[in-house]
């Protein structure tokens, strides 16, 4: 699908909707798509979601803050 691709770097705040149009393809197929080559919705914009080397301890360590709290309530 190099023809999305081309579509969503051109104007990446198009809804799927709108690709589908453009393309003339099924919303969900665009959507299918859109997931195969690392793209996600991000407040009707979309980007790819890699996280940098700086960010994945971050991440990992809210997650695992988020746990205990979750977990210490869990058990109270």
């Amino acid at each position: 699908m190099a023809l999305l691709r081309v579509q969503v770097e051109a104007n990446p705040c198009q809804t799927i909707e709108e690709l589908s149009t453009a393309i003339n393809q099924p919303w969900l197929t665009i959507q299918e798509h859109l997931q195969q080559i690392g793209k996600t919705n991000r407040a009707v914009a979309l980007v790819l979601h890699n996280l940098s080397e700086e960010n994945r301890p971050n991440r990992s360590t809210a997650c695992n803050l988020l746990l205990t709290v979750q977990n210490s309530f869990l058990i109270a």
